[in-house]
């Protein structure tokens, strides 16, 4: 069941509170429909993920491993660190967060994850600085396919944007203005189906039947 409509004020959704306001009104998001066109400047293509053996020193690259051996500390000078090892049939990566009380709670010693990030030297090999981790069986929209990436402002990331536009396309009311025959006679998705896909596309094409589908909006 829908709870929203595109006209709603965005602080109706769960969640978002005055601070939060003031930070997408930069953005100029003001309404759930804001938020929903607040589409992808670009994706990061994560469509293969490949073996820890293969990723490459400052390129992005998605993988999915077994976390092995997390702990958590404070170094010298105050700072919360949490390390673990992320290992696949291949080879092994070191993981390292800073300063994210959250991660812990996320990650168990010996559970298999989805995780993306840069690697880049330290010390005698590869390692990941604040990867992004997601469970690896669960349907993940931060480490596989064509991720998005939003134009931001401080305290907004693309991640938040991710997460919130996701769960808005499942309780947004979006009344399609053309009939299930103007759809067909002119090969162009449901307007659900094409905002979605221009957030999410599996593949490239996925973003040309979306902005196909928009821009015939713009002419009614």
């Amino acid at each position: 069941m829908s709870v929203y409509s595109p006209g709603d004020s965005i602080t109706a959704v769960k969640g978002i509170g005055p601070a939060i306001e003031e930070k997408l009104q930069r953005l100029d998001i003001h309404t759930i429909g804001d938020l929903l066109k607040h589409f992808p400047a670009r994706y990061l293509d994560f469509s293969k993920q490949v073996k820890i053996k293969d990723l490459k020193d400052k390129i992005p690259g998605s993988f999915l491993a077994t976390i092995n051996s997390p702990k958590t500390f404070y170094s010298s000078s105050g700072k919360l660190i949490t390390q673990a090892v992320a290992a696949d049939s291949s080879g092994k990566i070191s993981l390292t967060w800073f300063n994210n009380p959250f991660i812990k709670r996320l990650i168990n010693d010996g559970d298999t994850y989805s995780i993306a990030g840069k690697p880049s030297f330290f010390g005698k090999g590869l390692t990941l600085i604040s990867p992004v981790i997601e469970e690896g069986d669960s349907f993940t929209i931060n480490t596989k396919g064509l991720v998005p990436v939003y134009p931001q402002t401080e305290g907004i990331t693309s991640r938040w944007l991710r997460k919130k536009i996701f769960e808005l396309l499942q309780d947004t009311t979006l009344k399609d203005p053309l009939s299930p025959e103007s759809l067909k006679t002119n090969d162009l998705l449901p307007l659900r189906e094409a905002i979605f896909k221009i957030h999410f596309p599996e593949e490239p094409g996925d973003r040309w039947q979306a902005d196909k589908r928009l821009s015939y909006n713009e002419h009614l």
